[in-house]
């Protein structure tokens, strides 16, 4: 049987999987908001751990993997980023402005500069092996599971670290991590459950085409890339005309009619509320935390200047800690909520 596990992780997102073979692994993580459930690292101690990946270069998708990477019982850490050094130079040596939030900018850096260093300077001192990936990667298999590895096109990665060097010397705008994002398919008796990391909707072309390319099964359940940020998809309409080479794509256009939808949605700013209507009309859409909420205070300062508005960083009323899909050998699935 694969068992996976969609944990509550307040703004970030936490995947673990365990395979049948009794090894686990786990996909992102971000600590819990509400202490529903222990560190990942307590999660699964004493379990052989297959590999830790971190989709892309985020802390709302990494900050809960250092636990685990300080653990001493990782032997694979799986990414995509082919060269590690010019990001943590990037994210350290920033441009700075003069500015009334310069204090707040420069804290931000800070936070996520020392995340970055952690994570690899982690991997690097446990001799952790450490392995780059991207869709001209061949699957790879543990057992009888295999994970496919759709996204990002080598040719992406190239453009955009490209573009890193660029920015470096100040003659581009930086990349946006979300770009060098994995999107997995993990395959089980003909059952394919598919995880958008937070893909852009510029990458579920390639992605589309890597899963026509293998003839893979169409997803059953995805995992809603970016929270359901509206950078994430293409949602002009499908019944006009396009060039073959523009028409639009979407995480759903891999899957099943109606497919079992997974989104992390912890704060009021996910997902894009058009994005929203496009879900529910076209998947099952679970999550763990209440979609229809509605923030307490829309105007907390009282503004009242034309198009000005106040960003609410409250989380949404939790439903629940876990959602469990378990595959059985069968092809059945089961969901669980706890």
């Amino acid at each position: 049987m694969l068992r996976l596990t969609f944990a509550e992780s307040g703004r970030g997102e936490t995947v673990f999987v365990e395979f049948p073979t009794g090894e686990v692994a786990v996909i992102d993580s971000y600590p819990s908001s509400s202490d529903c459930r222990p560190k990942i690292e307590k999660e699964i101690r004493g379990r052989p751990i297959a590999f830790v990946c971190l989709t892309h270069p985020h802390e709302d998708h990494g900050a809960g993997l250092l636990g685990l990477l300080k653990s001493g019982t990782v032997r694979q850490f799986w990414h995509s980023l082919t060269e590690i050094e010019p990001f943590v130079y990037f994210i350290t040596h920033a441009p700075k402005f003069r500015s009334s939030v310069a204090y707040l900018a420069e804290q931000v850096r800070k936070r996520r500069a020392k995340f970055m260093l952690d994570i690899w300077s982690t991997v690097k001192c446990r001799n952790i092996e450490s392995l780059s990936f991207d869709a001209s990667r061949e699957a790879v298999n543990i057992g009888d599971v295999k994970i496919h590895f759709l996204a990002p096109s080598r040719e992406l990665l190239s453009a955009e670290f490209k573009r890193l060097h660029r920015s470096l010397s100040g003659k581009s705008q930086s990349p946006d991590p979300n770009r060098f994002s994995l999107v997995l398919g993990i395959e089980y008796q003909n059952t394919l459950v598919l995880l958008g990391g937070d893909t852009p909707k510029a990458a579920w072309r390639g992605a589309y085409s890597k899963w026509q390319k293998n003839k893979l099964p169409k997803a059953v359940i995805v995992k809603i890339p970016h929270h359901g940020s509206s950078n994430a998809f293409d949602l002009r309409p499908s019944n006009q005309k396009y060039p073959p080479d523009q028409e639009p794509v979407n995480c759903w256009d891999l899957c099943a009619k109606r497919p079992i939808a997974i989104i992390f949605a912890g704060d009021f700013g996910h997902p894009d509320p058009e994005v929203l209507k496009v879900l529910k009309r076209r998947t099952e859409l679970v999550s763990l935390f209440d979609l229809e909420a509605v923030p307490a205070h829309q105007n907390p300062l009282g503004l009242h200047l034309v198009g000005a508005r106040a960003v609410n960083k409250s989380l949404r009323p939790q439903n629940f800690c876990k959602i469990i899909f378990e595959v059985h050998g069968s092809g059945a699935i089961t969901l669980t909520r706890e």
